[in-house]
């Protein structure tokens, strides 16, 4: 199969030694190919990333040579802040819109007509996890859809040896299909995903990650929504939930951080009908319309967020679901600190292609959606930056906060961290109020360290190490 064109029918015929193999036979409309060849000539390994950084650092190094009072600072910080959380504060006028919807009720019967519901494919890109393997088919046993209506495809790289040994070792349904994905680059999740999208055969498509455990109902939930919606809605995103196995400060951040994203700021731009930046899993695609717009961005590093702006330039909406994913969380700062270093990555290169052009982008998405990726992807990027200047800005000014120095400026700011304040304690994964109050007084001290992430990307960047930083995974 040629990968540069992944789009090409291919029947599935079982080995002997238990993997799934691929045969061409075909190809998919004129349109898959070009979109296909648009992300060869404008994605994200032809994105201009060193001359981004290097004019972002240029106008930084002119910024501090004119020196700036350090009130307006402050408050041109939390200007922006507020920019990149606006779904958080849009609540505070309309609480309504952190409501999921469609609820639950509208997921099918257990005892439909099995003919009744879409055939449904399911991607589980896998490497360097022989110790998640049993994990995995206990999460995939305990869907509630029908088998028959079902194929899941676990994607193994050809090169990961003690992966697809393990597997080998796994006793799978008749529905699942051990797939070997042929050597080649980049080695990404997204050139696997692709793979896989090239002999999916159902209707609709879902992505699901080695540590993933989906709600049983989210397949039936999803179908249902799908089988009510107008032509432009073709994915809706799961919400990703964190197990937290340790009562560690680390995981804990990270949890309350999924929980204000997944929970309120991706449920609101939902209901906003906004475009909204995918997760990495839990995405369910219509099958069709993903292939049209040519699949995942393989050399982006987070090419689910790329996805959903490709998605939105081309008049398809996104929206939330309600029954959940549990995942987990990183296990050592060094694996949280190599998994940010990946996102912050992509996000630059996300960036980078999308405002390549920015009127032809503001022309095919609306000012809207426009002003909210710009302000969620920069807000994402600098969000450490800025906590780590606010801090040392709070050491510096303390004696002006406190006395009768502080300026206009910080007085109109304060406000804006205690929002925030208020929000990390009642989206707080904690027991108890001590701790919620703990973690969410510490929430700028967590996000200060992914200014270090942030120089960390930009170094690989510029050294042009845009190699995949695997995330490890351990048993729940």
């Amino acid at each position: 199969m040629n990968l540069d064109d992944p789009f090409s029918t291919a029947p599935q015929k079982t080995r002997a030694d238990g993997f799934s193999d691929v045969t061409q036979a075909g190809k998919f409309t004129q349109d898959h190919i070009d979109a296909a060849r648009y992300l060869n000539d404008s994605g994200s390994q032809k994105a201009a990333l060193r001359a981004t950084l290097y004019t972002l650092a240029a106008l930084t190094l002119f910024t501090l040579w004119l020196g700036v009072d350090l009130a307006y600072v402050y408050f041109s910080l939390t200007v922006f802040v507020v920019a990149g959380n606006f779904p958080i504060f849009f609540c505070l006028f309309k609480p309504k819109l952190r409501n999921p919807s469609p609820p639950f009720a509208l997921l099918p019967p257990n005892d439909c007509d099995a003919q009744e519901l879409p055939f449904y494919s399911i991607l589980v890109p896998v490497l360097d996890e022989p110790g998640m393997m049993q994990q995995i088919a206990t999460s995939l046993a305990h869907i509630n859809y029908p088998y028959q209506r079902l194929e899941i495809l676990i994607l193994l790289e050809t090169r990961d040896q003690a992966t697809m040994a393990s597997a080998m070792n796994i006793n799978w349904g008749a529905h699942i299909h051990l797939v070997a994905v042929p050597s080649g680059k980049p080695n990404t999740k997204a050139r696997a995903c692709n793979y896989g999208l090239s002999i999916a055969r159902g209707e609709f498509v879902v992505i699901f990650d080695a540590e993933d455990k989906p709600h049983s109902d989210q397949l039936r939930t999803a179908a249902a929504i799908f089988a009510t919606r107008d032509a432009s809605l073709v994915c809706l995103q799961a919400p990703l939930q964190i197990h937290l196995a340790h009562n560690k400060w680390l995981q804990n951040q990270f949890a309350l951080e999924y929980k204000i994203l997944f929970s309120l700021a991706l449920q609101v731009l939902s209901n906003l009908n906004m475009v909204m930046p995918l997760g990495g899993s839990s995405n369910h695609f219509h099958t069709e319309s993903l292939r049209k717009v040519g699949g995942w961005d393989a050399f982006n590093l987070t090419e689910d967020a790329e996805l959903s702006m490709r998605l939105a330039k081309n008049g398809f909406r996104t929206q939330m679901l309600s029954p959940p994913t549990i995942e987990n969380a990183p296990h050592s700062l060094s694996v949280w600190f190599n998994q940010r270093t990946r996102w912050l990555t992509g996000h630059i290169q996300t960036w980078c292609i999308h405002m390549r052009h920015p009127r032809d982008t503001l022309n095919l998405i609306g000012w809207r959606n426009f002003l909210a990726f710009n302000a969620i992807i920069l807000g994402r990027l600098f969000s450490g930056l800025l906590h780590a200047s606010y801090l040392i800005y709070l050491l510096v000014a303390l004696p002006d906060l406190v006395g009768s120095q502080a300026t206009f400026t910080i007085y109109l700011a304060t406000p804006i961290p205690i929002i925030l304040f208020s929000v990390g304690i009642i989206y707080s994964p904690a027991d108890s109020w001590p701790h919620k109050i703990w973690l969410s007084l510490t929430q700028p001290f967590y996000w200060a360290l992914t200014s270090l992430a942030l120089l960390n990307a930009c170094w690989r960047i510029l050294t042009s190490r845009l190699d995949w930083l695997k995330t490890s995974h351990r048993p729940y």
